[in-house]
């Protein structure tokens, strides 16, 4: 199922030079906006990681969007044995980039590595549910669960990269791992610089799919999202991903550029401290909640702002239909700003009050559109701009009151994971509902498929109905790109990548 939407765009005053990126030499040229630390999801979980990865490592397992099931990739077969075991019968005859063979041994030592108390890395709840693994025979590997855990094979399809034992176990300090990353993917780690980027080489012994058509991939860090514009008018690079409407339509003119839009799992949206913690005590109040609701013209924000919102559909809940347990339906407060101020009156509040949104550079400008709806209505709403490190921080420590934000549903084609993700955790649950922990941690213990679509379902109402999160839009994933690359757009490939775009979908135009 296609999710693509190619549009060729016409002249622009600044035309593109004589191309140094291009498939003259074989090499795709693309840019990352952060440094690039190296190739490890695991000590550096980020979306453009996780991008990364994709091409590097392969993983147990596969995710199929258009049925919503999984099928093996480095495991042949699988099957659960019980509601703590799952066993995986692997592939044969498939070697890491330095030549030494996989088997059961590098699936029970990855496991096994990421599921050590022991081991510090950032995202680790991410992998709690997992006690370990153990060798069956070189063929055959079993993993047993803490306790029952609906969405993990959604973890095992697109979180767990497959290391080699010898050469990660060798590592005296495993944070390194990503500078020298060995995997059985299509690509190898050729070069890594935290000035020049890093380089990715084809690997002609690939053997778990078909082999890719680029050759060598270049990613530079490149900060500014305008210095990225520029260097792909003048060739320079060959793809670049996009967060804001206007560099669209600036691009938009250029014979020689063409904009990819699909649909992600990524989606954006505003979060309320209902609990009060941050000390935002208007927030405590439901009619003050659902005024905010009324004050915000989704529609508005993603036809106008939200580059690529034009090209697909406004969502009322937060999940996506490709995703497990997503249920169908959700309806969202609509946009009036005249209840939303009779609301506000009614609380006591017809003064309005002063409150600070928290976001991060990426989409600041989505902040920047709800504080000026919110103003509109007589919230005086300010804009707190963070880095992810600075965010994170601000909610550990409880002083968010408003929360801009997109979220890539940690890339797992399951909608259950969102809830654990808000309310699982006493450090991230600002609801003050206590049926919302109920709901996130039986949501992701029921074995039941419509049992748990119930629970989802249910906590997915409360979030608006109570006023906690408001969904403003999808957040596509949009590309400019030269007209000599095109992408191979395939549901099942987004979902395994929340960046965008797995290394895979590139190619070069005939």
């Amino acid at each position: 199922m296609k999710h693509a939407i190619i549009a060729c765009v016409g002249a622009l005053a600044l035309a593109a030079g004589s191309a140094e990126a291009g498939p003259e030499d074989g090499t795709l040229n693309l840019a990352f906006t952060d440094p690039i630390e190296g190739v490890d999801p695991i000590f550096d979980p980020k979306q453009e990681t996780d991008f990364l990865a994709s091409a590097v490592f392969n993983r147990l397992i596969a995710y199929d969007a258009d049925s919503r099931s999984y099928y093996g990739e480095l495991a042949e077969d699988f099957r659960q044995i019980d509601p703590l075991t799952w066993e995986f019968d692997l592939r044969s005859g498939i070697t890491f980039h330095d030549g030494s063979a996989f088997d059961a041994e590098d699936v029970a030592y990855t496991i096994n590595f990421i599921a050590d108390p022991d081991q510090r890395y950032r995202l680790r709840t991410r992998f709690t549910f997992m006690q370990g693994a153990e060798v069956v025979d070189a063929d055959t590997v079993r993993i047993h669960l803490v306790e029952p855990y609906a969405p993990a094979l959604a973890r095992l399809a697109t979180s767990l990269p497959i290391f080699p034992s010898d050469a990660h176990g060798a590592l005296e300090d495993p944070s390194t791992w990503g500078q020298v990353a060995v995997g059985t993917g299509p690509y190898r780690l050729l070069s890594l610089d935290a000035s020049d980027g890093i380089v990715l080489e084809r690997y002609e012994d690939y053997a778990v799919g078909a082999a890719p058509e680029i050759e060598t991939i270049r990613i530079r860090p490149i900060p500014d999202a305008q210095s990225q514009l520029a260097e792909l008018m003048v060739g320079n690079l060959d793809a670049i991903r996009v967060h804001n409407a206007d560099m669209v339509m600036m691009a938009g003119a250029n014979p020689d550029v063409e904009v990819t839009t699909y649909q992600s799992l990524n989606f954006l949206y505003l979060l309320l401290d209902a609990s009060g913690e941050s000390g935002a005590e208007q927030l405590t109040d439901p009619l003050v909640r659902q005024a905010i609701f009324h004050a915000i013209d989704r529609g508005a924000i993603q036809q106008a702002i939200v580059a690529g919102g034009g090209e697909v559909e406004q969502i009322d809940r937060i999940c996506f239909p490709s995703q497990v347990a997503c249920p169908e339906g959700g309806e969202v407060p609509s946009f009036d700003p005249d209840l939303a101020r009779d609301l506000l009156a009614e609380a006591g509040f017809a003064d309005g009050f002063p409150i600070e949104i928290t976001t991060i550079g990426p989409v600041r400008h989505i902040a920047e559109a709800v504080a000026g709806y919110l103003r509109d209505v007589g919230i005086v709403a300010s804009v707190d701009t963070q880095s992810m490190g600075g965010y994170r921080q601000r909610q550990q420590d409880g002083e968010i009151q408003i929360l801009v934000q997109e979220y890539t549903h940690g890339g797992l084609p399951d909608a259950g994971y969102a809830l654990s993700f808000y309310y699982g955790s006493p450090t991230r649950n600002s609801s003050g509902d206590p049926r919302m922990g109920e709901i996130a941690r039986s949501a992701n213990s029921e074995a039941d498929a419509e049992a748990r679509e119930e629970l989802v379902r249910e906590g997915y109402d409360r979030m608006v109905e109570t006023g906690l999160i408001l969904p403003i839009s999808a957040s596509p994933a949009v590309f400019l790109h030269s007209s000599a690359v095109t992408l191979d757009l395939e549901t099942e490939a987004l979902l395994m990548n929340p960046y965008g775009a797995s290394a895979l979908t590139f190619a070069w135009a005939d």
